[in-house]
């Protein structure tokens, strides 16, 4: 299954979040929400950097979590000129599990050591084939191309498999539960055919886009279903 990951400024999301409180394009909101933390100095973290997370978290819910439920886990990236075992480090990242654990488990908080990128990167050693540069300030700050260590970026796909697994669950249920609804109102007079087609047609997208084929083939048969029964009912 294919996966596009986009900044959060990215344009799409932009001309999207407007209409993310509709059951029409649930489907198309982001499935998993990753916040990046990288710094060394318990300071920044106490001052500046744990107020961030929490303005970004009020922010995501406000933008995508007033219909339905929002996944998010947060990467810490070991800056990449300090030794793996550096101290401060370690600390920053212990006390950011300390304090999100309680909320989304330990496994979505999740530490990320960059390596120096080859220059012709194994696709089977190599969680992104692509290196990237980081640029930083502070305490282990540079500027490297690097890549992700096999290891880590581990623990990083469960992360987001969790979150996306979680986000299917959700939105299923969601859909499942609007359908519920139209299908209990269809005696009513301002009920209309086309209401629950877009519900049904965004639910079989969404079944089609994670693969399940023969789920979203049946929700277009029982789309079939009630178009017949509305058009018999006149």
């Amino acid at each position: 299954i294919a996966i596009n990951c986009m900044s959060s400024n990215d344009k799409r999301l932009q001309k999207l979040k407007p209409y993310s409180y509709s059951p029409v394009v649930w489907f198309r909101n982001p499935y998993a929400h990753v916040l990046l933390v990288s710094t060394a100095d318990m300071d920044v973290y106490r001052g500046n950097v744990r107020p961030a997370i929490k303005r970004a978290l009020a922010e995501l819910e406000s933008d995508w979590g007033a219909a339905i439920r929002i996944e998010w886990c947060i990467v810490f990236v070991h800056p990449f000129q300090l030794d793996p075992n550096d101290r401060d480090a370690r600390r920053v990242f212990e006390k950011l599990r300390e304090d999100y654990s309680p909320t989304i488990g330990r496994h979505r908080i999740v530490r990320l050591d960059l390596v120096s990128a080859p220059s012709k990167p194994n696709p089977s050693s190599w969680f992104h084939q692509q290196p990237f540069v980081v640029v930083g300030t502070g305490k282990g700050a540079g500027r490297v191309s690097l890549a992700l260590s096999h290891s880590t970026a581990a623990a990083l796909a469960h992360a987001l498999r969790t979150c996306l697994l979680e986000s299917f669950r959700h939105r299923r249920t969601a859909y499942d539960n609007e359908v519920k609804r139209l299908s209990r109102n269809r005696a009513a007079p301002d009920w209309s055919f086309a209401s629950l087609y877009l519900i049904r047609d965004s639910l079989a997208l969404m079944l089609e886009g994670c693969g399940l084929v023969s789920d979203a083939l049946t929700e277009y048969g029982k789309l079939t279903e009630a178009y017949d029964e509305a058009v018999a009912m006149g």
